[in-house]
């Protein structure tokens, strides 16, 4: 009977044991679903209000764009009036002369098609007078991937807008803009030359359409690229990307625009081309653990260097940016042996050199990322700087071209508004009197 009895509550404890377990795997489970889905949420942008089929779950869907925005918390306040918003666009809408109110304009936009209360987006863009193809083509990017967004949402957006004042700004917007990309304009003009926006693809071919561009370009003025002129620039943009996309990280979404205005009285032409990503800025990519030892002391140094000459518009943001920016300097080299980091600095040397005209207009070219600025503009050039018995190529935005001493607050600064990723935007001109006078002076 004993024996029995002790059989009996073993199995009832067995049963207990049983259960627990059974409960306790239950709950488990539970938190490993939960987990997961916290992933994915992660991984993709939530959309609410979307059924998959019978069931009526929530799905989620993967738009890059909209939801590295979100991410980057790239918002600004705007006015609404019941469904419809009004962005004005600002007189000088460009990123290399007037980046702070431009990338707020730019928020406001993105706040605007992240409200799903709002369906028509107005952009008045009566006042504006200088378009920057840089700040167009982000514009569009962002409209285009709003409008596919809120299909998907079911909360159409209806964009609508108004032409911009100067003739120059209207060309941009009507042959290049927005409306251009959205099959709306039809108008083309046999003096401009576009290269429609690239994206996402494979480094190779990004770099072999810009080259074919830039060279179509060079056309106009009877010149062409040389077998050798196209394998170096092909070198300096694909170095230049490779860099950029190094710092961008996993969400990144890269893209290219061009535009070429011909003057039809003097047959030269000024030509307008942008790089640009949505992604992580290049301090943000320097500072990611894959950074090299050798590049991190390097930083760590010119930071020691400065610390006492910080203040609200030059901190360690744009310095870096400016010291990546230099010759031999790269996230991934390891050592002085290291040949790595010479693209960017030569593709600025070339588009600065060629890209004067016979008025005397100089070259634009600015690099936005993160909270960072640099604009070029031929006040400062690079030179040859003799640096432990070696003479090596520096631009450091000052009188004494030193880059252990603060750069010309104009050139080379932190902004307050954060542009979330990196925009290499220039602006040069193709001048056949000009080429000709470079190349005899050159013999």
């Amino acid at each position: 009977m004993q024996i029995n009895m002790l059989k009996t509550n073993y199995i009832k404890g067995y049963k207990m044991n049983k259960k627990r377990k059974h409960k306790n795997r239950k709950i488990s489970i539970n938190k490993t679903n939960k987990i997961i889905r916290q992933r994915h949420r992660e991984k993709y942008h939530h959309v609410k209000g979307i059924k998959n089929g019978r069931n009526g779950k929530k799905r989620y869907i993967l738009n890059k764009v909209i939801k590295l925005l979100d991410l980057k918390k790239f918002y600004y306040k705007i006015d609404r009036k019941d469904n419809v918003v009004i962005i004005e666009i600002p007189s000088i809408f460009s990123l290399i002369t007037n980046p702070e109110q431009t990338i707020q304009t730019l928020k406001k936009i993105f706040t605007a098609i992240q409200n799903e209360k709002i369906n028509e987006l107005f952009l008045d863009y009566s006042k504006c007078e200088e378009l920057g193809l840089c700040a167009s083509s982000v514009t569009d990017i962002i409209i285009l991937n709003a409008i596919k967004y809120r299909k998907m949402i079911n909360k159409p957006l209806n964009p609508r807008g108004n032409i911009p004042k100067s003739d120059e700004a209207r060309k941009i917007f009507i042959i290049s803009g927005l409306i251009k990309h959205l099959g709306i304009s039809k108008v083309e003009d046999k003096n401009i030359i576009r290269l429609d926006i690239i994206k996402n693809e494979e480094q190779g071919k990004m770099t072999d359409k810009i080259i074919q561009y830039y060279d179509r370009c060079l056309n106009t003025q009877n010149y062409q690229l040389t077998v050798q002129g196209k394998s170096r620039f092909a070198h300096m943009i694909g170095e230049v990307l490779d860099n950029v996309n190094q710092h961008a990280g996993e969400l990144a979404t890269w893209y290219a625009s061009g535009h070429f205005n011909i003057d039809k009285n003097r047959k030269d032409g000024k030509c307008r081309l942008v790089l640009f990503d949505f992604g992580n800025s290049i301090y943000e990519g320097l500072n990611r653990e894959d950074t090299t030892e050798y590049t991190k002391k390097l930083l760590r140094d010119k930071t020691k260097e400065h610390y006492n000459i910080f203040n609200k518009k030059w901190n360690e943001e744009p310095l870096w940016m400016l010291y990546v920016l230099q010759y031999n300097v790269s996230r991934k080299r390891i050592d002085i042996n290291d040949d790595r980091g010479k693209g960017t600095i030569k593709l600025i040397n070339n588009f600065m050199n060629i890209g004067k005209n016979m008025d005397g207009n100089n070259p634009k070219m600015a690099i936005l990322s993160g909270n960072g600025y640099i604009l070029f503009d031929s006040t400062y050039t690079l030179k040859e700087e003799n640096v432990n018995g070696q003479n090596i190529p520096i631009i450091a935005f000052n009188e004494e071209n030193d880059l252990s001493k603060k750069p010309d607050s104009k050139y080379v600064k932190r902004i307050d508004e954060n542009f979330p990723g990196t925009m290499i935007s220039m602006e040069f001109y193709l001048d056949r009197k000009y080429i000709e006078k470079q190349m005899e002076e050159s013999l």
